[in-house]
């Protein structure tokens, strides 16, 4: 059971990551 929290979380973590670098991405294309 904790193994599967476990992953779950590393999951979300690395979602996240993700999207903020989307967003970084975008905002430096739009500063362009």
């Amino acid at each position: 059971m904790p193994s599967t929290i476990n992953t779950n979380l590393n999951s979300l973590t690395a979602q996240r990551n993700s999207s903020k670098s989307q967003n970084d991405l975008t905002t430096a294309i739009n500063r362009l």
